[in-house]
């Protein structure tokens, strides 16, 4: 194996790993003479990598959060190390976004949002792993302050509550609900 003498026996058992290459020498033999020996080698192939699984979160999700893919235990029988790469579909459409995490910026309300991971060990990809499907939720707005005009009155003032800094992530129409107690 790689030039090491490693048994003399019809049979090699031990670990290999890729790229190893291991070379079989043949010498036929009658118990008096021995003939010409031939060889033949293989070189050891890769394995790929293996990605467990992947997820995405947070769920639910909503326009202003940012999306983190979340990649599961990755082994590689050959002992190379793993290396991740994303990518991200919004509405079944794959996108630019090339990390693992994905701002609102790249999605709205009502989008379906995936992740997949892909396993590579330097030489091969392995198996590609898709998280489920996550729907962007409506993102509640919001307001800065609700006040009362005029600040004081008496029985017969008409009173008027006045909402200020509408905020809402996702663009929707402004809009109110008003509730008075006395």
């Amino acid at each position: 194996v790689n030039g090491s003498s490693e048994g003399i026996t019809s049979t090699l058992t031990m670990s290999l790993v890729h790229n190893d290459v291991v070379e079989c020498i043949v010498t036929p033999g009658d118990g008096s003479e021995t003939g010409t020996p031939l060889s033949d080698s293989v070189s050891i192939a890769n394995t790929v990598p293996v990605l467990a699984d992947a997820s995405l979160g947070p769920d639910p999700a909503y326009e202003d959060d940012t999306l983190t893919c979340a990649a599961g235990s990755t082994s590689d029988a050959d002992g190379e190390l793993v290396t991740l790469s994303y990518s991200w579909s919004v509405n079944s459409a794959v996108i630019a976004a090339t990390a693992d995490t994905l701002t609102g910026s790249d999605f709205d309300k009502g989008d379906s949002v995936n992740c997949t991971v892909t396993p590579n060990d330097g030489t091969d990809d392995g198996t590609t792993q898709v998280s489920g499907n996550i729907v962007i939720g409506n993102t509640p707005p919001s307001i800065t302050s609700a006040s009362i005009n005029p600040a004081s009155g008496n029985e017969t003032t008409t009173f008027t509550c006045v909402p200020a800094g509408w905020n809402d992530a996702d663009g929707d129409a402004e809009g109110y609900g008003y509730a008075w107690f006395v």
